[in-house]
């Protein structure tokens, strides 16, 4: 039988932690010294104590869906970035409120409950806050009274409760979380880790360490931080040494947007002067502020790499048990840039390999949860040599947040009660045909391939519904009998769509 977790269908045998008592100890006392040395982990327990569940409901609770990832770096340039957040409605459930600072989209709430059968939500549209980037979220709702006053309506509804689920556990998540709690005297909880933590395990420098602890050097990136240019520069020049290429990241970008990469015998090549200048430049076009952002990544860039799979965990609190492991993940990359994420299927590495990534994506897990994670989390990772026979599984970047693979995993968990149940293949498409298109007539026209779970006819189940008029964008899983009929209608879906709307 499966076990509902606030809107999240989780796997009835997941994979478990498989390791002597001894190893779990030691994970445990990494966390304690991580804490030890970092006061600010303890100070926000006591914080956000109320807030911060010990366990999870039996039944869904009425819960407010956000997906507000205003904290990672350089996003503002994505075109329609505020509607990104309509993919909280695959979080949703029956009597649920969406909240985000998009227009309404008409259609959607039909196309999830009788569509998709999973049940009925209602959107509530939040005003921007001031001098705020516009997909702020909870930066918003705490200064909208109009839409406080519906979330305090609703509350009210429901034994004067609500369960926050936000895309991930920024800190507006947990302030807004305790103004409501003041306002209305009644209990908030929050789906979600501690925002000190969020920011921590979303941070490719601070992941770099912590993987050093806890597997090895072998396991970590060839990585080091950077807090200036100056520094950047010094470091950048000293790893280039002797390898192909090389890299600069937003230790707390995503998507690849953050990310610089560089020929190494270019910058060797460079004198000190130019190559300040080059490095200057990169952190200016990124928007790096030395003084408030989180430390540069300077990598050496594998290119060696064989495999890019992904882990996908649930961690829940301390008291019901530890990290699982739901799915391993084989990512695509765009064609001419192997470092923009494109989708996801399901991991076709032999299974040794599989076993080591969920192992020791579980030990980092643990390791998280001691220090106040709770929820989705995910890892990306390379597997890097000549042969898979005796390839090195290092450690690339923690989401800590819901994402590209664990959005459809889930929704593919609720439709089907395993995701493992139907081969698919999770992609995207990107067409001006699509601008201005709305989602009611992208329905209809597409009615004879969209999945109708009442009738288990149609084979692509649509998401990220908000992007589709304003950029053209729209996310879709493709069902096959095989992964090789799920990847051939991935291409099918996009020559249907441009024949159908005009491309």
């Amino acid at each position: 039988m499966q076990e509902w977790t606030s809107g999240v269908m989780t796997l009835s045998a997941p994979v478990l932690p498989c390791w002597e008592e001894e190893e779990s100890k030691r994970l445990d006392e990494i966390a304690e010294d991580l804490a030890a040395n970092d006061p600010l982990f303890d100070e926000e327990r006591e914080t956000y104590a109320a807030l911060f569940p010990t366990a999870l409901p039996k039944e869904p609770p009425f819960s407010l869906l956000i997906d507000d990832f205003s904290i990672i770096a350089h996003l503002h340039l994505v075109r329609g970035l505020a509607y990104y957040a309509s993919r909280a409605f695959t979080r949703a459930q029956q009597g649920d409120l969406v909240a985000g600072t998009f227009a309404p989209i008409p259609g959607i709430e039909d196309y999830l409950d009788t569509r998709l059968g999973l049940g009925r939500c209602e959107y509530l549209q939040i005003e921007p806050a001031e001098g705020k980037p516009t997909y702020a979220c909870f930066a918003g709702l705490r200064e909208d009274e109009e839409a406080l006053r519906v979330l305090l309506q609703r509350m009210a509804d429901n034994d004067n409760s609500v369960w926050f689920h936000p895309y991930m556990g920024l800190r507006d998540a947990w302030e807004c979380g305790l103004m409501l709690k003041e306002r209305s005297g009644g209990d908030v909880q929050i789906l979600a880790p501690l925002p000190y933590i969020t920011e921590q395990t979303n941070d490719k420098v601070w992941l770099t360490e912590v993987t050093k602890l806890a597997l090895g050097e072998s396991y970590a990136m060839r990585a080091v931080g950077a807090r200036s240019v100056s520094e950047a520069v010094a470091k950048l020049r000293a790893i280039a040494e002797g390898v192909e290429k090389v890299s600069l990241k937003l230790a707390n970008s995503a998507t690849g947007m953050g990310t610089g990469i560089f020929e190494a015998a270019k910058i060797r090549e460079m004198d000190s002067e130019t190559l300040l200048a080059f490095v200057e430049d990169w952190c200016k076009e990124k928007e790096w502020d030395a003084d408030h952002d989180p430390p540069l990544s300077v990598e050496v860039w594998e290119t060696d790499v064989l495999a890019s799979p992904s882990t996908q965990l649930w961690i829940p609190p301390v008291s019901e048990g530890p990290p699982v492991l739901e799915g391993v993940f084989d990512q695509l990359f765009q064609p001419d840039e192997d470092h923009v994420f494109l989708g996801s299927i399901k991991s076709q590495l032999p299974q040794p390999l599989q076993d080591e990534l969920a192992q020791t994506s579980l030990k980092l897990g643990r390791i998280f949860q001691r220090l106040g994670y709770l929820g989705r989390c995910s890892f990306d990772t390379i597997y890097c040599g000549t042969s898979l026979d005796d390839a090195t599984l290092k450690y690339v970047e923690c989401n800590g947040r819901w994402g590209g693979t664990s959005t459809p995993m889930t929704l593919m968990t609720r439709l089907f009660g395993d995701f493992r149940a139907r081969p698919y293949l999770a992609g995207s498409m990107h067409s001006e045909c699509l601008v201005g298109v709305s989602f009611d007539d992208f329905v209809r026209t597409l009615d004879d391939i969209l999945y109708d779970a009442e009738t288990g006819e149609g084979w692509a189940v649509v998401y990220n519904i908000g992007c589709l008029a304003p950029s053209g964008k729209i996310d879709v899983i493709t069902l096959g009998e095989d992964l090789a009929q799920a990847s051939k209608r991935q291409t099918t879906f996009v020559e249907l769509v441009t024949e159908r709307f005009g491309g």
